[in-house]
């Protein structure tokens, strides 16, 4: 409400004290925090083995250097399987931690050793991994994407839901 005594209806909302002494209000200074903002429930599961057993990591929305697997749970040039969950949920796999080399797009889905290297990916050797919705922002357009990204698919694989390769689904 611009202009005018606002209350604030959630935590975290951005608001300051109205001047007026007989006003209990708060008036929304930031007014980005009250429009509706997209949530996916997006996230992949990497596994150590390529049957999806061993170690186990789970990675949220996100952009995921080499060295940050740890912290996840997972090794660098571990990766052997992956389940990638949410519609329209995608995670891009790269051969280097700096989101460069060889790169693979994959949908929704389970993906087994033998999926991963129908597609492209080397075996125990994924050093980055990033997990979005839709497909992956443009790095010149987007400031979250790694700069060494470059444009969505280069030197990917971009694999749909039903796509060879995908076994089942959530």
């Amino acid at each position: 409400h611009k202009g005018g005594p606002c209350a604030c209806l959630t935590s975290g909302q951005a608001c300051a004290e109205v001047t007026e002494l007989e006003s209990n209000r708060y008036e929304i200074t930031d007014l980005t925090t009250c429009e509706p903002q997209d949530v996916h429930d997006c996230f992949a599961m990497v596994y150590e083995n390529g049957d999806f057993t061993g170690w186990s990591a789970s990675f949220p929305e996100g952009f995921f250097p080499a060295e940050e697997f740890p912290s996840y749970g997972a090794e660098d040039n571990g990766i052997s399987s992956i389940y990638v969950s949410g519609e329209g949920c995608e995670t891009t796999l790269f051969g280097n931690a700096d989101f460069s080399g060889w790169s693979v797009t994959l949908a929704e889905g389970s993906y087994s050793i033998e999926d991963l290297q129908a597609l492209g990916v080397k075996d125990d050797d994924v050093s980055a991994v990033a997990v979005h919705y839709g497909h992956l922002p443009d790095a010149q357009e987007d400031d979250d994407v790694p700069s060494a990204q470059g444009p969505a698919g280069r030197g990917g694989s971009n694999v749909s839901p039903g796509s060879e390769g995908a076994a089942g689904g959530a």
